[in-house]
């Protein structure tokens, strides 16, 4: 390798002087006069006075066009000294940018790197100049490459404003703009400076090319900078430019990136000819992550009339945007399960005229589609599909697709077709992992088998797996339904002792079954457990405390237990005294009868527990109870708070 670059620098070495031999012919027909005493502003004369003996001579040699002299004292100054560095050779790169002279600065540049001197940005810069001035600019081309990286770019700017000068005089846009593509190669270190250069461009009278624009913009997009690369296409239209298709896809994906939805299929749909599916599916990932189905069907509909092929990814997407019909709105029905089969042989068909094969993705989108739909024989079915596409030949590949069929079967309840899906992923030597113990723990509390979720527990603590808040939730589950109360709030009680922080599943799966059996002074535990541990309560909490007061037969109790409940669900510490005062006025006491609504509008910004702990507290006072404006006021919560439990 060190070889051949040596010879490729000597082949760019003799293509400069080839390059180069006419203009040195032409500037030295003219005398140069050489004075040792005194300085001129002429661009043969050069003060010595203060120079170095070694750069003295060699410059000597140089004004009195003795080349051959020059190259020798260069090479037998360098056979005597040892260190060098730039600043060693700056003053004769600043002769030859002065005179000019593009061929020893060439050889100079040759010499430095025999010696492995590195050149700075004063010496690069004359170089530069040196080469222009000589009309060597493919020299100077080559130059400019090794230099203006992220790091060192603006103090390179001006040699670009120095190549664009040289070509501006020789009136060669076509250099002009190789010049501007180097350029644009330096501008993705730093896109921020892209404006300040395609200035500099049209101040020297410049008009760079569409392909300059191009890359440009694809710069700043490279660094996220899509503003300033819109600047620029902007730029381009009031020129009359077109951007080119890749220009367009680049920013089309950007903004799908970027959720920027209407930009991305502006641009998108400005694109005259896409052989890449690439586009599309930035903006199919986008609408699935957004859920925005009714898009992604106009996107596929646009991808089919260009006729766009589609590949593993666009399937992949399709099936998870298209896969569920209802979801999240609505429960599966009969007729959702029949569109969605239909939706998937669809595109199960469209993979089949293009040929393209099934991955683990769109395998595992397909098993959660059917699970969402309550497809439970079509979900087996895909997971025979599954087992004998992947996990057969690499069954390390089917864990996660075996814990979203476990997890859909236990969700049905269908605990035996469950067991049974669990044996076999153990037999074809799929290792379970945290995920599926605690699934198949679940999946007792269906059979009510205590015993069978000790055992898992203790197989999954040997394969080195913690049980976690869910593993916990479950087995408290299974005890609450053999009315075990004790244990399950002894079990309540080690949560704590082994660091894990319960959460407000935990509390309400408690809350449920002792609103269901009545018994009071579980709920009163549980809900100052949950105040200590700063778990504030959701609206199940709400209903199972308030439903077990009435039930019971304390009217007043549930009013009061609901309102401080419905205080910590607005406010972190139970009161609505400070910021949240405008809540009783505009909401709770508000006589407007769209005050409601206006709640109600909450739900749309996933404000569910401010909306419902509002709407509690407006019931109370409609019904003509007296409101608690900090849960700190409440009798029966100061009550609780001094009770030893």
């Amino acid at each position: 390798m060190h070889m051949n670059m040596h010879r490729f620098r000597a082949r760019v070495f003799l293509r400069s002087i080839s390059l180069c031999k006419s203009k040195w012919h032409q500037h030295h027909g003219a005398q140069i006069h050489f004075s040792q005493n005194r300085t001129s502003t002429g661009p043969g004369f050069v003060e010595f006075e203060t120079e170095p003996s070694m750069q003295m001579q060699v410059l000597k040699a140089l004004c009195s066009g003795e080349r051959k002299k020059a190259s020798d004292l260069l090479l037998d100054f360098g056979s005597r000294t040892h260190s060098l560095t730039a600043d060693d050779f700056l003053h004769i790169f600043k002769y030859c940018a002065r005179s000019p002279d593009p061929l020893f600065v060439m050889e100079i540049r040759r010499f430095m790197e025999l010696k492995g001197v590195s050149m700075n940005i004063i010496c690069s810069s004359l170089m530069i100049e040196a080469l222009c001035k000589g009309g060597c600019l493919e020299e100077a081309f080559h130059v400019m490459d090794s230099l203006g990286g992220s790091q060192c770019l603006y103090p390179v700017l001006p040699l670009y404003n120095s190549l664009l000068g040289s070509c501006t005089k020789m009136q060669s846009l076509i250099q002009a703009n190789k010049c501007l593509d180097i350029m644009e190669k330096k501008i993705v270190g730093r896109s921020e400076v892209t404006y300040t250069e395609l200035l500099k461009m049209e101040n020297l009278g410049l008009q760079p090319s569409c392909h300059t624009y191009n890359g440009i913009i694809k710069a700043a997009v490279s660094h996220g900078n899509v503003g300033d690369a819109i600047g620029v296409l902007k730029k381009m239209q009031q020129k009359k430019l077109k951007p080119n298709d890749s220009t367009l896809a680049t920013l089309s994906i950007t903004c799908s990136k970027a959720l920027q939805l209407d930009l991305a299929e502006a641009f998108l749909n400005q694109i005259s000819e896409c052989l890449y599916p690439h586009p599309y599916n930035a903006l199919l990932a986008s609408c699935d992550e957004l859920n925005q189905p009714e898009r992604a069907v106009q996107v596929f509909a646009k991808m089919k009339q260009k006729k766009v092929l589609p590949n593993i990814r666009t399937c992949e997407l399709l099936f998870s945007l298209f896969g569920v019909v209802n979801a999240p709105y609505e429960d599966s029905d009969i007729l959702s399960q029949v569109d969605a089969a239909k939706r998937i042989n669809a595109i199960q068909k469209d993979m089949a005229t293009n040929g393209i094969k099934h991955s683990h993705l769109s395998i595992k989108n397909i098993l959660k589609a059917l699970g969402e739909e309550g497809m439970i024989r079509e979900l087996i079915q895909y997971l025979h599909l599954a087992e004998n596409l992947f996990i057969y030949q690499n069954p390390s590949s089917g864990t996660h697709m075996y814990n979203t069929v476990l997890h859909y079967l236990v969700e049905a309840k269908e605990s035996d077709m469950a067991i049974a899906v669990f044996k076999k992923m153990k037999l074809c030597g799929c290792n379970p992992d945290s995920e599926t113990y605690n699934i198949m723990i679940d999946c007792c509390t269906i059979i009510q088998s205590y015993r069978s979720a000790c055992l898992l527990i203790s197989m999954m603590i040997r394969k080195g797996f913690c049980p976690v808040i869910c593993t916990y939730t479950a087995i408290i589950k299974i005890l609450l339904e053999d009315d075990n109360f004790d244990e399950a709030l002894n079990l309540l009680k080690q949560v704590k002792l082994d660091g894990i922080q319960p959460d407000v599943l935990l509390f309400n799966t408690v809350l449920k079954q002792a609103c269901y059996k009545e018994r009071i002074d579980v709920i009163e535990f549980i809900v100052e457990l949950m105040h200590r541990e700063k778990v504030p309560p959701d609206p199940r909490t709400c209903g199972y405390v308030f439903s077990a007061y009435v039930n019971s037969g304390f009217h007043s109790t549930a009013i009061e237990a609901l309102q401080v409940l419905s205080l910590r669900m607005i406010s972190e510490d139970g009161n609505i005294l400070g910021e949240e005062k405008k809540f009783v006025n505009e909401f709770i006491l508000s006589e407007d009868l769209s005050a409601e609504s206006q709640i109600l509008k909450l739900f749309e910004d996933s404000e569910d527990e401010l909306a419902v702990g509002l709407l509690n507290l407006r019931w109370c006072a409609i019904a003509g109870f007296p409101i608690c404006e900090s849960a700190d006021q409440s009798l029966w919560a100061r009550r609780l708070e001094g009770k030893r439990f």
